[in-house]
């Protein structure tokens, strides 16, 4: 199962509306920009949250968005197999394996714990990051 914010949500019929009146580009645009800016709050946080040994797992932690068919989106990941120094040909992944657990060992949610406590503060962050680029672009 994927952890995620369903941003649809917001919920403010006045932010909608002012959105619905702008370009599609300038749209995606700002939500692209918002969410973006909303979840380093979360990556911040997973990096605080993540178990350290060599230090290659923190410094991993990245944000990356997206905007695929409509819907953007804004994900806070883990680095590659190459970048976290996992050899060629190993099947393990050990971020998954310390995120979600493995037989010897509980899991140790990192990423998760940052999603859920930070959730209600990066949903008001975007709506007021947007609200914030609509009013700048007038």
């Amino acid at each position: 199962m994927s952890d995620y914010i369903d941003i649809s949500i917001l919920g403010d019929k006045a932010l909608q509306r002012r959105l619905a009146n702008m370009d599609v580009n300038l749209q995606k645009k700002f939500v692209r920009q918002a969410i973006n800016r909303a979840m380093l709050p979360v990556k911040n946080k997973a990096q605080a949250l993540a178990p350290v040994d060599t230090g290659r797992l923190r410094s991993s932690i990245k944000r990356r968005s997206r905007t695929r068919r409509g819907i953007s989106r804004a994900q806070v990941i883990t680095g590659t197999r190459a970048e976290l120094g996992i050899p060629v040909g190993s099947t393990g992944y050990y971020p998954a394996a310390i995120e979600y657990g493995t037989r010897k060992q509980p899991a140790r949610s990192f990423m998760r714990k940052a999603l859920t406590d930070l959730r209600g503060h990066v949903l008001k962050k975007t709506g007021e990051l947007i609200d914030g680029y609509i009013r700048k672009s007038r």
